[in-house]
């Protein structure tokens, strides 16, 4: 009697955990519909996508397991949800990859070539791009500071010589932090969009790529001011901490939770703004930059908009950028339109940001 009791119990917990999962696994494909300004609470499940994903996998495999009818109700989630999961995994089977290409693009966040110990890592970054090759190079945080001034870090950028660097914070001339546009080709017309982000903002140049001209958008969004001692509690060490009263933890969480909902908003507004701009282009666009969001967050969807994603295209396995918080998230981007075709992605895990470098290459098709 009791081993009946005890199944039952475990089975009803089972179609409990397979229901939520489900309505879980659909709430991530409604986020990236909805404005966190209209709705807040969708954003945070968007963070929780690649968990949500794995989730519904794994219940898929227990009710297979169990030859139970009910496997049919994760797996019609996860069939529906496939847009979604490949903007986080990426199967290489099934692709084709050509190392070759007629234009190289890199996106970094140098982080004021600062690495993640606060030591200056600008001349491993140089070796990085110099190593990499880009034909066109964009650079979220960047800084030219007394000590090494844009005038001293350009030269050392070999065969990037046209260059557009705009200072969200100025200190003076060719000293600043902000975004920074390196190019092997000419650099014509440019432009700033002002945002309200206190880490940066959209800048753009229209590129000569031999007969073809590019509009290419460098982008900084909105940060999520998580900090370190943040990031320091949201370890599992951390939370599993049983000397921590449970108002402790709560209180931190709930100060956490305010910082992301309030920038949240933020990027949403940030985001319309850069669609807008994107759509306005006389050129084939490419939009890079450091987003401060997830794939399925509304400032990706708004975004990308019409545009192909070069993850989704090219990527490999599980797609991360931010080297952080165990290796969770995807924050930097590279998209693109026609007559633009991705041919390879890669995004190195390299100690000198807390960002990894994106890169990206392309051939012409016309």
């Amino acid at each position: 009697m009791k081993k009946k009791l005890f199944a039952s119990v475990i089975n009803t917990l089972a179609v409990i955990i397979t229901v939520m999962a489900a309505i879980g696994m659909i709430s991530v494909c409604l986020t990236g519909n909805v404005d966190p300004n209209e709705e807040w609470r969708l954003a945070y499940v968007g963070l929780l996508a690649p968990a949500i994903i794995v989730g519904n996998v794994l219940i898929f495999l227990f009710w297979c397991i169990r030859w139970h009818y009910l496997a049919l109700l994760p797996f019609a989630v996860l069939l529906a949800s496939t847009g979604i999961i490949g903007r986080y995994f990426q199967p290489s089977v099934f692709k084709s990859y050509r190392k070759e290409s007629t234009l190289k693009i890199m996106t970094y966040n140098v982080r004021k070539f600062s690495d993640q110990y606060s030591k200056s890592s600008l001349d491993s970054v140089v070796a990085v791009i110099n190593r990499t090759k880009p034909d066109l190079l964009c650079m979220q945080e960047f800084a030219s500071t007394i000590h090494r001034p844009a005038d001293s870090i350009s030269p050392l950028l070999k065969n990037l010589p046209y260059k557009k660097i705009y200072y969200t914070e100025n200190y003076g001339s060719n000293l600043g932090y902000g975004l920074a546009i390196y190019s092997k080709y000419p650099l014509l017309k440019s432009g700033i969009l002002l945002t309200d982000s206190t880490t940066g903002g959209t800048l753009y140049c229209d590129v000569a790529v031999k007969e073809d001209t590019l509009r290419i958008f460098n982008n900084h969004l909105q940060t999520s001011h998580v900090n370190g001692e943040d990031k320091a509690f949201l370890t599992y060490d951390s939370l599993m901490n049983s000397n921590l009263l449970f108002k402790t933890q709560y209180d931190k969480v709930k100060r956490i939770a305010g910082k992301l909902k309030g920038n949240n908003r933020k990027r949403a507004i940030q985001a319309d703004s850069i669609a807008r701009l994107i759509e306005t282009s006389p050129y084939p666009v490419i939009v890079c930059g450091d987003f401060n969001d997830v794939p399925a967050s509304y400032t990706y969807n708004t975004v990308r908009g019409r545009l192909s994603d070069a993850f989704v295209k090219k990527g490999r396995g599980y797609g991360y950028t931010y080297n952080g918080l165990y290796k969770y998230l995807r924050i930097d981007y590279i998209f693109f339109e026609s007559p633009l075709k991705c041919t390879d992605y890669d995004s190195p895990d390299i100690p000198y940001s807390d960002h990894n470098p994106v890169i990206a290459d392309f051939i012409f098709q016309k």
